[in-house]
């Protein structure tokens, strides 16, 4: 017990370690949504996922020929990514500014969110961006592609998100 009461005196001694924090968490279920989504789509059902017929569509759009099962849910990935990515976005939204920044009030709200639209959508760049690419360099079976390149994306996009709210998006207007 008395390992949770350090940890909780030190953090309010530190409000920007005890954000961090909360960012985290809410992080961890925006990956959820994401990622969970994002798997769905890719994988499930295993015989023909959405991925399947919308990588055929999207090869099909770039004049290329038929394409294979595997090939397929390569090319679908990172289009696959937009929704998922969307969706754990207005989830980070509505936790960042209520819990995580302490923001009640809705006098900066639209102020706030289209600065975290701002934010996140370079955010959400980075991770199709890094999808897209890592899925496609990964050898081996496209899972274990896919979760290399969530991981990595997850990273890079979390110091990207962090930094990008805190400093600005849910920044308090001077008075």
């Amino acid at each position: 017990m008395s390992g949770f009461a350090g940890l909780g005196a030190w953090l309010d001694e530190r409000p920007v370690a005890r954000q961090f924090l909360k960012f985290c968490i809410v992080g961890g279920t925006s990956f959820v949504v994401d990622a969970g989504l994002h798997y769905l789509l890719m994988f499930v059902p295993p015989d023909r996922p959405v991925s399947v017929p919308v990588g055929e569509w999207w090869n099909g759009l770039q004049g290329g020929a038929a394409v294979g099962f595997e090939q397929a849910q390569k090319i679908a990935s990172p289009i696959l990514k937009v929704p998922s990515a969307g969706l754990a976005i207005l989830n980070s939204f509505a936790w960042n500014r209520l819990w995580t920044f302490r923001i009640r009030g809705k006098e900066e709200r639209v102020t706030q969110f289209a600065r975290f639209l701002v934010v996140s959508l370079v955010g959400m760049l980075i991770n199709v961006g890094v999808v897209g690419v890592m899925t496609n360099i990964v050898p081996g079976h496209p899972k274990r592609s896919w979760a290399i390149a969530t991981l990595v994306a997850t990273a890079a996009v979390a110091i990207w998100n962090f930094n990008g709210q805190r400093l600005w998006a849910f920044r308090r207007a001077a008075k």
